[in-house]
């Protein structure tokens, strides 16, 4: 008679009829659980979207109240900007906070880094690549700044 080969590896688990370690019950029933409130979160979306019914009158936009007319009496305010202002005087505040940026910390590779990514957004690409060399001279292992050189 051939003799049964043993086979190799691991033992299977004996069953002892003890509740499973901690450790095991915790993966065991966390699954459920993140499933259970997977499907929880779906349906309860499912249901919000479906309860939505499309109303045949138009969407009713939010009324603004119109601005008082200027009276003698009124105090007199700053006039309201067009956009194409609003932007020259918001590049140029943009502008004064990196330069003071730069003036309190020098030698920083990261205030070099946010002013030169704004002037690379403004379109000077000379001095945006001037300043992340200096970045880079303060710290070579900065890799978004030698991914805005590229």
């Amino acid at each position: 008679m051939a003799k049964a080969k043993r086979q190799r590896g691991r033992r299977p688990a004996r069953r002892t009829g003890r509740a499973p370690s901690p450790p095991q019950a915790a993966r065991r029933y966390g699954l459920k659980v993140a499933v259970a409130v997977v499907l929880a979160g779906a349906s309860v979306g499912a249901v919000a979207l479906l309860s939505r019914r499309p109303s045949s009158e138009p969407a009713q936009q939010a009324q603004t109240p119109a601005p008082a007319p200027n009276n003698e009496g009124s105090l007199p305010g700053p006039e309201p900007l067009n956009t194409a202002e609003q932007m020259a005087r918001l590049q140029e505040e943009e502008l004064a906070l990196g330069a003071k940026l730069l003036a309190d910390f020098p030698d920083s590779d990261e205030a070099l880094a946010i002013v030169a990514n704004m002037y690379f957004r403004r379109g000077q690409v000379l001095e945006a690549q001037e300043l992340r060399s200096k970045a880079l001279r303060i710290n070579p292992r900065r890799a978004d700044v030698y991914a805005g050189l590229a």
